[in-house]
């Protein structure tokens, strides 16, 4: 990936909070059910919280082009999933069957 050291960091703990999360909906909700009932996986979790959503957006962009994440990266919920390239990235093996997304 062609990242600052401090973007490659971010990017490595979003993958391992994909991984962490392997076949649960991952979204980009920036946040928005923090504190909620319901438990929604949200990747802005793993990031600064000073960024702003578009950074955050720019930043999936980034790693879903890099075959590192699946997931939709135009601002809908996303549906982020770890791939085999980013489980490779991060040096973990894979818990859970890859959807495909």
């Amino acid at each position: 990936m062609n990242l600052k050291p401090f973007h490659k960091q971010v990017a490595r703990s979003v993958l391992e909070y994909l991984f962490a999360r392997q076949g649960e909906w991952t979204g980009l909700w920036d946040l928005y059910f923090a504190g909620k009932k319901d438990k929604v996986y949200d990747v802005a979790e793993a990031m600064p919280l000073h960024w702003s959503r578009r950074r955050r957006l720019a930043l999936m962009r980034v790693i879903v082009r890099n075959g590192l994440s699946g997931g939709c990266d135009c601002g809908c919920r996303g549906d982020f999933e770890i791939t085999d390239k980013g489980l490779i990235y991060i040096n973990k093996p894979r818990t859970k069957e890859y959807t495909g997304y």
